[in-house]
């Protein structure tokens, strides 16, 4: 194995409560769970077990994770600075934060580092109040405030918004106030929610407007962001994440956060892969094409299926505990995707 990609997980606490959030059943967590925080004293683990499994040939990204990552800072500034000063690779920071803990400070530290960056924003007012603190407080104000600082020092930093059946009917005034700020960004659409043909209708509607006015589309609607032959996310070769425990996942959204969740580690940074088993049926997975050719999914028969590739593996997981289920929202979305891309061609 050459991973290209680490994700870690610097903490699975929040300070906000989005409604929308695959996270979103804080009250419920094991609050005696080590799965946590990730302290100081496992760096040397983590950058050895990089050192092991990195790519000989390729340039390696550190994806810095939550919960929100910015919550364990203290982490957050030694991991950079030892690994720059430690890690003979050539590599990477990235990170997505929610933006509310942002400071000069920080972000002065983070443009040092070259750090990229991608800030959660619903776009316009009215759109972001699913967005709020653990205390019910809205955050569209203090992300508005910091924004002009962000663009100045990060410039290349990308805003990202979810839509769902709460927001929809502003997709276009967001894509046009995300132009007017002069931010790239990106569209995550909430496959948890079930829309109806006419809502549908009424996204696809709003993106071509937004090609029609001549305004620049979501980075990831008019792109092709799939990796190699995997999913939308780098295959399970390629990318692993690390837990606030050591342990190693395909995913941050496959780390146990619940009670009743399913443990799907198939290692740990001191012994690396265990269980080679789970490890290899990720591997197959992500792989979409090879793996589905003897499968029976509506995927084999699809006109769009290399652009669509079978959505987000975690999704599915969650909602049926089964790979071989492909959602409906999946479907529709990936179409209106498509359909927008052919557009712009």
């Amino acid at each position: 194995m050459e991973f290209t990609q680490y994700n870690l997980i610097l903490t699975d606490n929040c300070n906000l409560r989005c409604t929308y959030c695959f996270d979103n059943l804080y009250s419920n967590r094991d609050c005696n769970s080590n799965t946590k925080i990730m302290t100081e004293d496992m760096i040397p683990n983590i950058l050895h077990f990089a050192e092991q499994t990195a790519s000989t040939k390729l340039p390696i990204t550190f994806n810095m994770f939550g919960g929100e990552p910015l919550a364990n800072w203290k982490f957050f500034k030694s991991f950079v600075e030892i690994t720059n000063s430690h890690f003979k690779h050539e590599h990477k920071f990235i990170t997505t934060i929610n933006g509310t803990l942002l400071n000069s400070k920080i972000i002065d530290f983070l443009a040092k580092n070259k750090v990229e960056i991608a800030v959660s924003l619903d776009g316009i007012e009215e759109s972001n109040k699913a967005r709020i603190t653990i205390d019910g407080k809205p955050t569209w104000n203090s992300i508005m405030q910091i924004l002009p600082e962000i663009k100045a020092k990060i410039p290349k930093t990308i805003l990202l918004m979810v839509i769902g059946k709460h927001n929809y009917k502003y997709l276009y005034e967001n894509c046009k106030f995300f132009n007017k700020l002069e931010f790239n960004y990106n569209v995550n659409w909430n496959m948890e929610d079930d829309y109806t043909k006419e809502e549908l209708e009424e996204i696809e509607k709003q993106l071509k407007r937004v090609k029609e006015e001549g305004l620049v589309q979501p980075n990831n609607v008019i792109k092709n962001n799939n990796k190699e032959d995997g999913t939308v996310c780098l295959p399970a070769d390629k990318a692993i994440t690390i837990a606030p425990n050591g342990k190693l996942y395909f995913c941050h959204q496959f780390v146990p956060k619940m009670i009743d969740t399913e443990d799907l580690s198939y290692g740990n940074i001191k012994d690396g892969i265990t269980n080679e088993e789970l490890y290899n049926n990720f591997v197959d997975r992500t792989y979409f094409f090879s793996w589905s050719k003897d499968k029976k999914i509506i995927c084999n028969s699809c006109d769009i299926k290399e652009d669509c590739r079978g959505g987000c593996i975690a999704d599915q997981w969650h909602k049926d505990k089964d790979f071989l289920k492909i959602r409906k929202s999946v479907c529709d979305f990936s179409r209106i995707n498509f359909n927008i891309k052919e557009d712009c061609k």
